[in-house]
């Protein structure tokens, strides 16, 4: 099991933004000194931590959330794979009108409303999305692709709610040429 270094993960922040030991401390009211016994640890107390994660602009407590919630992703997309794979030829799920979703985003500011997760003939995840909000923000339809897309597309794909979406929506497995049907509904071409 890998052991969170949270000192280690600080001092590299900390470097990351181009901060002096000296304008770290100062912001934190501490000695220099201090810093560096922080850098060493692997726990803080949790007003100390706070602190650091307002200062540098850091959720530092998500890296405990991620480790303890590693091995629910990690077997919410063996699930989905598994799930998906033992119904043959019927390896996706594209639900029309609107009558279940998941939300994901590209990383780059462009939210999506997921309608479809499949499996393609690679055995890797892909889901059918729509831009959210189009005219909002600049977003426009195009900012994501209106076809089948790898689920590594979008950033920190969110396995759990796309296992809730595939066992909640099992029942309507299809096939990618019947899946493909129900994507007109939500692309325009």
């Amino acid at each position: 099991m890998t052991k969170i270094h949270i000192g280690q993960e600080i001092k590299q922040e900390v470097q990351k933004q181009d901060l002096t030991i000296e304008d770290f401390a100062n912001n934190l009211h501490l000695a220099s000194s201090e810093i560096e016994n922080i850098f060493n640890k692997t726990s803080l107390e949790t007003d100390l931590l706070l602190k650091i994660s307002k200062l540098l602009k850091r959720d530092f407590f998500s890296l405990f959330s991620n480790y303890v919630n590693g091995n629910a992703i990690e077997e919410a997309y063996k699930e989905i794979i598994n799930l998906l794979k033992q119904k043959g030829d019927k390896r996706y799920i594209a639900v029309p009108d609107w009558e279940d979703e998941c939300e994901g985003d590209d990383g780059d500011g462009t939210e999506v409303s997921i309608f479809g997760i499949g499996l393609d003939d690679d055995d890797e995840i892909c889901v059918a999305a729509v831009v959210d909000n189009i005219g909002y923000y600049g977003n426009g339809p195009d900012d994501f692709p209106q076809e089948w897309t790898k689920v590594t597309e979008l950033y920190e794909p969110d396995y759990r709610a796309f296992h809730r979406f595939v066992v909640d929506n099992i029942d309507k497995a299809m096939t990618k040429e019947e899946a493909d049907e129900v994507t007109k509904e939500y692309w325009h071409e």
